[in-house]
């Protein structure tokens, strides 16, 4: 057997600096254990990463791949937006799929992206479709009586209580406006949101300040991560929680400490769509018996 035989090879992705390491199980069954993930997502002795994406056979022969999401405290994730959007470029990029349109499995269901621009510097533009947002407090999950547009929320660190608005889109979220971004302690607030009893899975927190009616920025606390520089998913969020709040119109530029991307949404039924930019950067290799 090889060095390669014994390493698990893997490819650094990101967008807007949410970063991603993607492995290709399509070919090999080998497990990977949660200890394992949060050694591969230490930033100090493994890889690093937001999100490790396990690619692997479909059931369904219409979809490209299966796909699993980690966070890097090795706890699962139910969807990544950015991480739908670096797949499809993976994919691409290594002719796994041939054409614009990409579909993936993703807990059970269907998720489609549209390559809409690349190049041969792999500089591509994507969307990712996230389906339509569910507000119902038993599906998100949040405990509540009834369906709220926003929830007063006390935590110990805020003299009165919150207005959060809370949303799934294939994960929970709970996004909070602000007059200003620099004003919020996320590393105090993020957790006492994600451990409040309200979410009995946890959530993941956006801040969002509004600057107009097609722009906004967020700051994003993610579950199992911490604060993050950008999340897909994140960011539809804050776009939906702001128009249903009546202050952003259906196309908004969502601005995050790693970038920005554009969410569209109609209302009602109508899917999210994110438009984001997957970077490649860097292929390698680590030693199994590193984390085996």
């Amino acid at each position: 057997m090889n060095y390669y035989e014994k390493s698990l090879v893997f490819t650094k992705m990101h967008v807007c600096g949410n970063d991603f390491c993607l492995i290709n199980r399509t070919s090999d069954r080998y497990s990977i254990t949660p200890s394992a993930i949060q050694y591969l997502g230490n930033r100090h002795t493994g890889i690093g990463f937001d999100q490790l994406i396990l690619l692997e056979r479909p059931t369904d022969s219409n979809n490209a791949v299966a796909v699993q999401f980690f966070n890097s405290d090795g706890t699962k994730t139910e969807q990544c937006g950015n991480g739908c959007i670096a797949v499809a470029a993976f994919l691409y990029k290594h002719r796994l799929v041939r054409e614009s349109h990409v579909r993936m499995e993703i807990s059970n269901q269907t998720t489609e992206c549209e390559i809409i621009q690349f190049n041969s510097q792999d500089e591509y533009t994507i969307e990712v479709n996230l389906g339509s947002p569910n507000f119902h407090p038993n599906d998100v999950p949040f405990h509540s009586h009834k369906q709220q547009k926003q929830y007063e929320l006390e935590v110990p660190s805020q003299a009165k209580p919150l207005f959060v608005s809370v949303l799934s889109l294939g994960n929970p979220h709970a996004v909070v406006v602000v007059r200003s971004l620099d004003s919020v302690p996320l590393d105090i607030l993020g957790v006492e949101i994600q451990q409040h009893e309200a979410f009995p899975r946890s959530t993941n927190v956006e801040i969002l300040e509004i600057q107009d009616d097609s722009n906004g920025k967020i700051r994003i606390f993610e579950r199992g991560v911490g604060e993050t520089r950008a999340s897909g998913t994140g960011a539809a969020a804050a776009s939906v929680a702001g128009q249903c709040l009546d202050f952003f119109a259906d196309s908004v530029n969502i601005s995050m400490p790693g970038g920005t991307v554009l969410v569209r949404w109609e209302g009602q039924d109508s899917a999210v769509i994110v438009r984001g930019k997957p970077s490649f950067a860097f292929t390698g290799t680590i030693p199994f018996s590193s984390f085996s």
